[in-house]
């Protein structure tokens, strides 16, 4: 299996490093592993420099470079949560509860993703009550 490499490897930053560094050491590998500098080993190349890239994509970004850190690159999939109020975590297994779960056990799971859905809008609606409440107070 081909397993991608850690992207503070791939830079050869530590993990402590700070934005000015870690664009430092992606000019750095991007000035190296250029396809165009590298005609001898033009696949090779490529590689590496998509490798660099996609590392310096991930560590530059804030809010990526924090799920990276926590979870790896399973962190930055389309399946990692985005903090919508509609998503629930049932809404990426759908095809699995689908195909494999009795009818009960589907039910089951929709009637919770309800659930969760329903609480997380009411939190979200006392959060923005309370807030228009403190303004109300203030003025």
């Amino acid at each position: 299996m081909n397993e991608k490499r850690d992207c503070y490897e791939i830079l050869g930053v530590a993990k402590s490093a700070g934005a000015d560094e870690v664009k430092s050491a992606y000019r750095k590998a991007a000035l190296k592993w250029h396809p165009d500098r590298n005609p001898q080993s033009k696949q090779e190349a490529e590689g590496k420099f998509r490798e660099a890239t996609e590392a310096y994509s991930i560590l530059s970004d804030p809010q990526k470079r924090a799920a990276y850190d926590r979870y790896g690159y399973a962190g930055l999939s389309r399946g990692g949560f985005d903090g919508s109020v509609n998503q629930t975590i049932f809404d990426e297994f759908q095809d699995i509860v689908e195909s494999d779960c009795s009818n009960e056990l589907q039910a089951i799971l929709r009637e919770f993703a309800q659930f969760t859905e329903h609480i997380t809008i009411k939190a979200y609606s006392e959060s923005t009550q309370y807030a228009e409440n403190a303004v109300g107070a203030a003025s």
